[in-house]
């Protein structure tokens, strides 16, 4: 275990080699209709896998499984992207970057 000292503005952050974050740039809010970029993060030197939960984003039909979609993202050794989405949303308001960006432990 490692600690440090950090200022207050700064939050730490623990994740697991091998994972992929999804991540996007700050935004103050989403619009209706608005699409962004996800920015897969990986952190570790090897492969990795992660998930992304999507819904339609403005009713109650994510409490409905058939209604969800789960995107499976892996990445391979050699830093390639795969996607595998399942459900009816497929990526309405964002695309996932194929440009993989890699954290070291």
């Amino acid at each position: 275990v490692e600690v440090r000292d950090l200022p207050l503005s700064k939050v730490p952050v623990f994740v697991r080699t091998g994972t992929i974050l999804p991540l996007a740039g700050v935004r103050q809010c989403v619009r209706d209709g608005e699409r962004f970029d996800i920015h897969p993060v990986v952190y570790g030197s090897g492969p990795a896998e992660g998930a992304l939960y999507e819904d339609d984003g403005g009713t109650f039909s994510y409490l409905e499984a058939d209604q969800r979609t789960w995107h499976k993202l892996s990445v391979d050794g050699a830093g390639r992207l795969s996607v595998t989405s399942s459900g009816p949303c497929r990526g309405a308001m964002y695309s996932i970057r194929e440009e993989v960006r890699r954290l070291a432990p």
